[in-house]
């Protein structure tokens, strides 16, 4: 199934679904030929991952189709996620995708859709959402970040925020001794004395 998704995946695709008769091992090769479906029509390997979790009960399927179109096309990517239903799955693929776009080259250019992106998420998620990807943030965009700190929805999370660009600065060089004491005032009483 492997060889024959790599030229015609639709075909592969369709045999699987409507004449492979062993319904135990029809998830895992439903797996295999959903990467090269996202390549070639990435609608159709989210609604085969949809609809093969209302059957499984899982929603693995789904988030690999997300992971897998995140890089190829993050625009789409974020197309697709209001469809992943389960909870923890949709904090995942967000969390992912927002990975994927600080990591894609103009990632300067994709920084409001990160912040976007968490708005999307129910309040009790965006914590979590951005203890993620704050720590790739402080790392590789750090000034971005410094700049964005109001747009963190709490306290703790600025403060852990301004920890890590506090931490990574040491190393990288990236902020400037009044860029760290500006980050230093949103530290918490605790997270300074860490420091």
């Amino acid at each position: 199934v492997s060889t024959w998704s790599e030229h015609d995946v639709k075909s592969a695709l369709d045999w699987i679904l409507n004449k492979y008769n062993d319904d135990k091992s029809r998830r895992g090769m439903i797996s295999m030929v959903l990467y090269r479906l996202v390549q070639a029509d990435p609608e159709l390997a989210m609604t085969t991952a949809v609809d093969h979790l209302t059957n499984a009960g899982t929603s693995g399927l789904e988030i690999n189709v997300i992971l897998n179109l995140a890089w190829m096309d993050a625009d789409k990517a974020i197309e697709l996620l209001p469809q992943i239903r389960e909870r923890h799955a949709k904090l995942s693929a967000y969390q992912n995708v927002a990975g994927a776009l600080l990591g894609i080259d103009d990632a300067d250019l994709n920084f409001d859709k990160v912040f976007d992106l968490a708005q999307e998420l129910p309040e009790s998620d965006r914590t979590p959402y951005f203890e993620f990807i704050v720590p790739n943030m402080a790392t590789k965009y750090a000034e971005g970040l410094l700049n964005s700190m109001d747009r963190l929805p709490t306290v703790e999370l600025k403060s852990r925020a301004a920890s890590n660009l506090i931490r990574t600065s040491y190393w990288n060089k990236q902020l400037t001794d009044e860029q760290i004491e500006y980050a230093r005032t949103f530290l918490t009483e605790r997270d300074a004395e860490s420091l």
